[in-house]
């Protein structure tokens, strides 16, 4: 699915693996993106305890961007793409 305009709707609702889940709109198609505790820890960069929310939006545009990649790229499973720690470096 190329595209260079993709959206990101919220708001960002928790997962039950303790992650966030929220929607982009891509060529008119929800696409359910997946961020894991462990993403939202290697980009928040925030001191512990801190809550997903706040993981999240402290590492917003580096998950975005990484969920952007991989929806151009077509990593997309059942309508959802999966953001985890080891898709942050690439």
């Amino acid at each position: 699915m190329i595209d260079n305009n993709i959206q990101f709707i919220g708001p960002a609702q928790p997962a039950q693996d303790g992650g966030l889940t929220c929607f982009a709109l891509v060529n008119g198609e929800r696409i359910k993106c997946h961020f894991t505790w462990e993403a939202l820890l290697e980009c928040g960069h925030l001191p512990q305890p801190a809550t997903a929310e706040d993981l999240f939006d402290a590492g917003q545009t580096k998950l975005f961007d990484t969920a952007a990649r991989k929806i151009r790229a077509g990593d997309i499973d059942d309508g959802m793409v999966w953001v985890a720690r080891e898709d942050l470096g690439s």
